[in-house]
């Protein structure tokens, strides 16, 4: 374990997880080009001026949890186009200039949780084209400028929950109709522009008998 620095980066690195976070004139990751692992997670938070994780393209495997949360100039996530897998958690959350997930290309699976929260730029899933599998809940909510979920159309699997709340602009979420099990509820709550006929055409394609758990759907455009 120990502290790994030059004059643009500071970060924690111990021999199972990285943390990156309140840099607030850091611009990039330079100096961690070949990281390739992460043995538990990798957390990337409150990087005011980071604005790319070009460096870090070696990376091919997270074991637990990776989080970017709170960068307010990172506009993508390009630079993770190696990362195949995560084995638990995946937070992306409260980026406020982020644009799309691209970068994410290469993941097909997220092993439990995958949440996307409360990014005001994000205007959909492009990114995340090769993604198969949640192992537990998908989260999608408070993502303001979110239209569509274009990336999503490969997800085929999710372990327990779909929840999709208050996305303001949100319209469109055909791209989940390929969406064959979910192991328990379905919610899709408080999104101003999503027809409620086209909430339940979601649970239509799913297949009611598909769903394990509770569906609820209400307070979405009429």
């Amino acid at each position: 374990a120990g502290m790994t620095s030059d004059s643009r980066l500071s970060v924690r690195l111990t021999d199972r997880a990285l943390y990156v976070g309140n840099n607030a004139a850091l611009e990039s990751l330079s100096g961690l080009g070949s990281l390739a692992t992460v043995g538990t997670y990798l957390k990337i938070e409150d990087n005011a001026a980071l604005e790319g994780l070009s460096d870090i393209g070696s990376l091919t495997s997270v074991g637990t949890h990776l989080y970017i949360e709170d960068n307010d100039a990172l506009v993508n996530l390009s630079g993770l186009e190696s990362l195949a897998s995560i084995g638990s958690y995946l937070y992306v959350r409260g980026n406020g200039a982020l644009e799309g997930l691209s970068g994410l290309g290469s993941l097909a699976s997220v092993g439990t949780y995958l949440y996307i929260e409360d990014n005001g730029a994000l205007a959909s899933m492009t990114g995340l084209d090769s993604l198969a599998s949640v192992g537990s809940y998908l989260y999608i909510g408070y993502n303001a400028a979110l239209e569509d979920l274009t990336g999503l159309g490969g997800l085929s699997e999710i372990g327990t929950d779909l929840i999709i709340d208050e996305n303001n602009l949100l319209s469109d979420v055909s791209d989940l109709h390929n969406v064959t099990h979910l192991g328990d509820d379905l919610t899709v709550t408080d999104n101003n522009s999503l027809a409620t006929a086209d909430a339940e055409a979601l649970r239509d394609a799913i297949g009611i008998s598909n769903i394990g758990g509770t569906i609820t759907i209400r307070d979405n455009a009429p």
